[in-house]
Formats: structure tokens, sequence, C-alpha cells
């Protein structure tokens, strides 16, 4: 495994807000997209190979991969979504408080009125079910290696 499960869910919580305004974004661009025109084939490009390139297919690969991002990143919120209602409100306010609003431990405690380390042991347990909701596994924190599968 080249990158953490982990690791992996607390960069998707950490951009969470960048990801849902990348969203916004690219539907944006979707709808400011010129509508597609006729091919004047005298206007066309052909290079050496004859390969054909005009600029309404252009148009076509430009939005099917503006398409591809916005169906990457709105699935990305989703499963971040449905692990984070999955989770006991004290693990939601943690997490929410920690990754989406960046806020620090010492905050964060006095948010919550528990300690530190207590906050830090309420985000480990919540990053492990969102962990398992997600992936279906469980990895060891120390080791790396999956500890648990919950593929029936």
């Amino acid at each position: 495994m080249a990158q953490s499960q982990i690791k992996i869910i607390e960069k998707w919580l950490e951009n969470y807000k960048h990801y849902k305004k990348m969203i916004v974004a690219y539907k944006m661009l979707l709808q400011q997209d010129e509508s597609i025109k006729g091919i004047a084939y005298d206007q066309e490009r052909t290079q050496a190979t004859n390969k054909f390139h005009s600029d309404v297919e252009n148009s076509i690969l430009k939005k099917d991969d503006i398409q591809a991002r916005i169906y990457k990143l709105e699935s990305i919120i989703n499963k971040i979504d449905i692990s984070l209602q999955a989770l006991k409100s004290d693990e939601r306010l943690v997490i929410k408080m920690f990754y989406i609003d960046d806020m620090s431990w010492v905050a964060i405690s006095i948010a919550v009125h528990v300690c530190e380390r207590q906050c830090q042991r309420v985000r480990d347990s919540a990053i492990d079910t969102m962990q398992s909701l997600i992936f279906g596994q469980i990895e060891d924190r120390r080791t790396g290696n999956i500890q648990l599968e919950l593929n029936a």
C-alpha cells in the first residue's frame, strides 16, 4: 500500500472545504463553456500523422475531463459525509474542528471540555470508524498492517 488509508482520509478531511469549492468552480466552468458549433473543415488542423483535431472534439474532451473531476470530488465528499454521519456526536465534532476547521488541540479541548490527549483518542477512534466504513478494513496505526477486513 503506497499511501496509508489513514493518511488518505486525513488528506480528504483537510481538503474537504477546498474540494467543495473546486466542485462549484468546475460546474461553473461547464456552464460557461461555449456551445458546440459545427466543424469548418477548412479551419481544422492536421498533423504529419494525419490525425484530425477539431475544436468540437477538444471541447468534448475538455468537458469529459471536467465531469470526471467533478465525479471524483463528489465521490470523496459523499464518502466523507456518510462516514461523518455514522460517528458519535463527540467524534464528529472533534473531526470537524481538527481537520475541517483547522483548530488546535488546545482550542478543541477547551470547546469540548476534555483534555487534549482525550481529544486525540476520540480522533483516533473516529478515524478508525471512518476507515472501516470507507475502505472496509482497519489498519494498524503503528505497523500499517491490516488488522481487520470487513469484506463479507
